[in-house]
């Protein structure tokens, strides 16, 4: 449970409710009624502040979250009838009506409203609240001095509605009046389908449940005020008639009320069984009578809910998107892509770093086989020269027998073949004439044999063959 503290602010005296709050539950854990007495004006604004912060301090109340809560007196209201616009629209539209009809309005002037309709599609009515001149810097002053923080600045008839509603939900539905009396002071708020439409603050002679003719006083403005929220809400009652405490006193009022007006009255208890007061907590009649704004709008805030008036935090149009969201997420985008780069060019260097080491293990372990290769390749280049050098003496053979003239033309007495740099074949033999000689030469070249030496005797040893020649027959390789 957290704990907050309420503070009403009048100008005879200022109440302070100390609470420990959840959304179920309260725990009343002081109450201060602070009496306020000054001489004149100027005396009265230091005077009231400080009487306000030493009561505050005497009684260890600070470093707080405060609500403030403001009267109907506190508050200019007007009720605004405007053409149908958005609600993202509506917070500038009803500053701008409202400054026509109240000239002193400027852009500081603490404003809120409470739209009357929900759709943006009829004619919108609104009901404004504006905070009077001075309200809001004497609350913050008080609060500053008594190192407190000022959270909410709220209306009165509001917060009691919402604490009233609570306890009568079934009064969310109609139309209703809440009357709050605070002594001489009577409070009336107009409340149709559980939102404050119309607020009265009226001067008694006396307290009504003391005094007849307080009371009939009381009937009058309450018939009054009921006539005028019909006709502004068109509607054609507003009952029943909801009073706070149920004291004697209280419940005798009600039932003359409900006589005089003719209408149904119900009491609702400002303590209702979720408010637990300690022991030294022993609130009075009238402090019962102030609890009831002041717990509404404590439990409005410890549950989470809007307030219906707040003229701390007043509704306003919706901020533009912001930028600075879109910059840092592409600032975050670009970073992340940079970084990714990053850490994949590492990786992929780290890659290739061993990549290139395997390559050269692997050059290391072949350099051997290189060498190796290099010398078979060697040899066989040696091989292949001396094999394209080799000559094939059985054909060359039998190239020379296909092409040596008949035997009775030539015949061969000796050959003599050299297979060294200079590869040939040597003949000797005889011939029978010139002419065969001759025709044998011209016979034994061709593109790889060319006959390079010649020589011719007579022979006088055989009567058939005349000539003794001599040839060489050089074998070439082909070009």
């Amino acid at each position: 449970m957290s704990r907050r503290l309420v503070l009403e602010l009048t100008n005879v005296e200022a109440r302070a409710l100390l609470l420990a709050a959840s959304e179920s539950r309260m725990t009343v854990e002081k109450s201060l009624t602070i009496p306020l007495v000054s001489e004149d004006e100027k005396a009265a604004e230091t005077t009231l502040e400080q009487t306000v912060v030493d009561a505050l301090s005497d009684n260890g109340i600070t470093r707080l979250e405060t609500i403030a809560v403001v009267g109907r007196t506190d508050v200019e209201l007007r009720l605004l009838n405007l053409p149908p616009v958005p609600d993202e629209e509506l917070p500038n539209l009803v500053r701008f009506q409202t400054a026509q009809e109240l000239p002193n309005l400027d852009a500081s002037t603490p404003l809120d409203f409470l739209p009357l309709g929900d759709s943006p599609e009829q004619p919108r009515r609104v009901l404004a609240a504006v905070l009077k001149p001075g309200v809001k810097q004497r609350l913050e002053k008080i609060c500053h001095d008594a190192k407190l923080t000022l959270a909410h600045i709220v209306l009165r008839s509001a917060a009691s509605t919402s604490l009233m509603l609570h306890q009568k939900p079934e009064l969310q539905a109609g139309c209703c009046l809440l009357v709050e009396i605070l002594g001489r002071q009577v409070e009336l708020a107009a409340v149709n389908q559980g939102r404050v439409v119309f607020l009265r603050h009226v001067l008694l002679p006396a307290d009504p449940a003391d005094s007849e003719e307080a009371a009939d006083s009381l009937v009058s403005e309450i018939r009054r005020t009921r006539v005028v929220a019909a006709n502004q809400e068109n509607a054609e009652t507003i009952e029943p008639i909801v009073l706070v405490d149920s004291s004697p006193p209280r419940r005798a009022l009600a039932k003359r009320l409900g006589t005089a007006v003719d209408v149904p009255v119900l009491l609702i208890d400002p303590l209702p069984p979720s408010v637990v007061a300690n022991r030294e907590v022993t609130p009075s009649s009238s402090d019962r009578d102030h609890y009831t704004a002041m717990l509404g709008a404590a439990a409005d805030d410890a549950a989470g809910r809007p307030h219906a008036f707040d003229f701390l935090h007043p509704r306003q149009p919706p901020k533009p998107p912001s930028r600075r969201n879109t910059y840092i997420l592409a600032g975050l985008t670009a970073a992340v892509v940079v970084l990714a780069i990053v850490v994949l060019n590492s990786i992929q260097t780290a890659r290739l770093k061993d990549d290139v080491l395997k390559k050269q293990q692997e050059s290391a372990t072949l350099d051997e086989q290189v060498r190796r290769g290099d010398v078979v390749i060697a040899a066989s280049e040696k091989v292949e020269d001396w094999l394209d050098g080799e000559v094939v003496w059985l054909d060359e053979l039998r190239w020379l027998s296909e092409r040596f003239p008949p035997a009775r033309e030539a015949k061969l007495t000796k050959l003599h073949v050299s297979a060294g740099n200079r590869r040939e074949m040597v003949l000797s033999g005889l011939a029978r004439n010139v002419d065969a000689v001759t025709q044998l030469d011209d016979s034994l070249q061709d593109e790889t044999h060319q006959v390079v030496g010649k020589t011719k005797n007579e022979n006088r040893s055989d009567s058939k063959y005349e000539i003794e020649f001599g040839s060489s027959v050089q074998i070439t390789s082909p070009q």
